[in-house]
């Protein structure tokens, strides 16, 4: 039998392995999870969870684009406040991410596209070219992954 000191360091290396293979693991797979966590918000309707991916210290952006060009028609910077604000009046912002109208509903897209549809390259994720633009930048802040910028093109 091996002297206790062995099969102590043998136990310590053993759970020092699991907890770095295990917290790794979880690294790159949390900004995975926030974006299908972002995608189930948008798709049933559920705004405190989409206002929980978005920082209070610092705004998010919203950029329009026209449907099939690049050109962008706007881009809007909002507070948390003011998004929980208009979220709440079921204003403009809701409309667009949410509610949308009978010839284009952004839920809808999300609804068509599953997370293993878009391509991720670090911290952005877009829908191939092909299905026009629409992407999702997003940004660690204090230890949790935020919303920088969401941006679509719409009719």
């Amino acid at each position: 039998m091996p002297p206790r000191s062995s099969l102590r360091s043998l136990a310590l290396f053993c759970a020092l392995a699991l907890l770095l293979g295990l917290t790794g693991k979880a690294r790159a797979d949390d900004l995975d999870d926030s974006m299908a966590q972002y995608m189930q918000a948008i798709r049933s309707g559920d705004v405190t969870t989409f206002l929980h991916f978005l920082s209070q210290e610092n705004n998010w952006r919203f950029v329009s684009y026209r449907t099939g060009t690049s050109n962008i028609v706007s881009t809007t910077s909002f507070s948390y406040q003011q998004t929980a604000d208009q979220l709440g009046q079921q204003g403009g912002l809701y409309s667009a991410l949410f509610d949308g109208t009978p010839v284009y509903r952004y839920r809808d897209r999300l609804a068509r596209h599953p997370l293993s549809t878009w391509r991720r390259d670090d911290n952005n994720y877009r829908l191939p070219d092909t299905e026009g633009i629409s992407f999702v930048r997003w940004k660690k802040e204090e230890g949790r992954w935020v919303i920088d910028s969401i941006g679509d093109d719409s009719p």
